[in-house]
């Protein structure tokens, strides 16, 4: 499909009956466009996605630019969060991102420092939600401040929606949110 057809900007799994192969498959597929590829919305909804399946995905990364990202109610637990968002940082997926919604996973606390530094590269990010996604508050907010010696980018001037719902928020966290929604 994506050999053939570099024009396909969304592509969308719901609800389906996805394997290791069919993610290995389409990895395989996206790798042969030679960055070529359109592919700009990647849609994970509602089906179960293992640790393997991330990791046979992943090397499909490298020939697109992402700009929106949804894994969602898809039981992404921490091994597979790691996977994903390591994948997704030697990949420079941070550069493109303006979307991302995690919601309804169980994404744990090394899953939530994992996902913050990745979102600490984040150039463009507008939108994120991640409610219902068993994220620790006191990693993830860490994320959204800014460290003037470092060259890490400041959030404050492109993200216009977070959805921290059904999360753990923590004191350190409530103090890392005050602070960001101060500046």
């Amino acid at each position: 499909l994506f050999e053939t057809n570099h024009a396909i900007e969304t592509l969308e799994f719901r609800g389906a009956d996805v394997q290791t192969k069919t993610m290995r498959s389409l990895s395989w597929a996206l790798s042969c466009t030679n960055g070529l590829s359109e592919l700009h919305e990647l849609n994970l909804i509602d089906i179960a996605l293992s640790k393997n399946m991330v990791i046979a995905l992943s090397t499909g990364f490298s020939s697109i630019q992402l700009k929106v990202l949804r894994v969602t109610n898809c039981g992404l637990n921490k091994t597979a969060t790691i996977q994903l968002f390591n994948a997704l940082q030697k990949c420079e997926q941070y550069r493109h991102l303006t979307h991302l919604n995690l919601s309804k996973n169980a994404c744990a606390r090394q899953g939530t420092k994992t996902i913050a530094g990745f979102l600490q590269k984040c150039a463009a990010l507008q939108v994120c939600v991640v409610a219902d996604a068993a994220l620790d508050g006191n990693e993830f907010f860490v994320a959204l401040t800014t460290d003037s010696t470092a060259q890490m980018l400041s959030h404050c001037d492109t993200l216009t929606l977070l959805d921290f719902s059904g999360n753990i928020v923590g004191d350190r966290g409530a103090s890392l949110l005050s602070n960001f929604l101060r500046v």
